[in-house]
C-alpha cells in the first residue's frame, strides 16, 4: 500500500472517551480529508463511554460516491501544486 502523497495515513483509527477532545480529534481528521469509515463504535468501561471512529483518506484518482448522487473522482495537490477543479465531463450520475 503507497502512502498519500501528503504524507499523511490513509487509515486512523481515534479512540478514547466520548468529550469534546475525542470530538475535536476526529473534526480535525474529517477537516484533513478523511471520512468515516461506517459508524462510530462505542462501549461503556463501567465508568465512562468509550468511543472510536475509523476515519480512511480515498486514494488519489479513487473514484466514491459524493452525497448529491454523483460519482466523483478523488483528486489532491501534490505538495506546492495548485489544484485545478474537475472538468464537468469527469462527474456522472449513479446508474
Amino acid at each position: 500500500m503507497s502512502t498519500p502523497p501528503d504524507g499523511l495515513p490513509a487509515y486512523r483509527a481515534p479512540a478514547g472517551r466520548d468529550d469534546v477532545t475525542f470530538c475535536r480529534r476526529v473534526s480535525e481528521a474529517l477537516a484533513l480529508g478523511y471520512e468515516p469509515h461506517d459508524g462510530p463504535a462505542v462501549t461503556f468501561d463501567g465508568r465512562r463511554v468509550i468511543v472510536a471512529q475509523a476515519l480512511v483518506r480515498p486514494a488519489r484518482g479513487q473514484v466514491r460516491r459524493s452525497g448529491t448522487g454523483v460519482v466523483v473522482e478523488v483528486v489532491r495537490p501534490v505538495r506546492g501544486r495548485a489544484l485545478r477543479p474537475p472538468a464537468p465531463a469527469q462527474t456522472r450520475p449513479l446508474v
